[in-house]
């Protein structure tokens, strides 16, 4: 797990590094966020050897809302992030902590299209099947990485609204007893409200 989150680290702090360059220092922005979500959860459950359901399928999408910070040049722009999602049924708590680098296409003086990649951990923790069950709750701290793609819209100098699509991999098994969780991804469709403003 270490490896993994300093190799997310290394690249990252590569991928940045236009945005500590000279030519980039006069447009750079600090930026801070609101965001709002819907998502849905992949995780094949099984009991035993035999596959039960799918939890995603079984319960509704779950809301999320989360605080961004970051900051960005012309063309780029990363965030630090955290995200609470409104979980039902059996997935008892899903968090997440981490970031998301983005390359910015200025098409429009009035709006952009960004591509990037996101990665961090995700908290997870799957409630006991049943009241009074011998499985208590399971709970895991596993990495993700994905991509994710959208829009901004410059409503203002001040203020950028953004709504975007967010893919996660979170490939790991929790077990609870009898019962095997196989987590496979969590896809997003969000929307978040940006301030920004001139660095020193």
């Amino acid at each position: 797990m270490k490896k993994t989150l300093t190799k997310m680290v290394l690249t990252a702090a590569v991928a940045a590094t236009p945005l500590l360059a000279d030519d980039y220092t006069f447009h750079t922005k600090s930026l801070f966020a609101l965001e709002g979500g819907y998502s849905k959860i992949k995780a094949d459950v099984f009991n035993g050897s035999t596959h039960l359901y799918d939890l995603g399928k079984k319960s509704d999408g779950i809301g999320s809302y989360g605080l961004k910070i970051g900051a960005q040049s012309d063309n780029y722009r990363i965030f630090l992030s955290a995200r609470h999602y409104d979980t039902n049924g059996n997935l008892d708590r899903l968090n997440t902590y981490g970031g998301e680098l983005q390359y910015l296409f200025n098409f429009h003086k009035m709006a952009n299209f960004f591509i990037g990649a996101n990665g961090g951990m995700a908290d997870i923790r799957i409630g006991a099947q049943t009241t009074g069950s011998t499985f208590p709750a399971a709970k895991k701290q596993t990495p993700y990485y994905g991509v994710d793609a959208g829009f901004n819209v410059h409503a203002s100098s001040l203020i950028d609204l953004e709504i975007g699509y967010r893919y996660s991999k979170i490939k790991d098994n929790i077990i609870q007893g009898n019962y095997t969780y196989n987590v496979d991804n969590l896809s997003s469709i969000y929307g978040s409200i940006i301030i920004k403003w001139e660095m020193d």
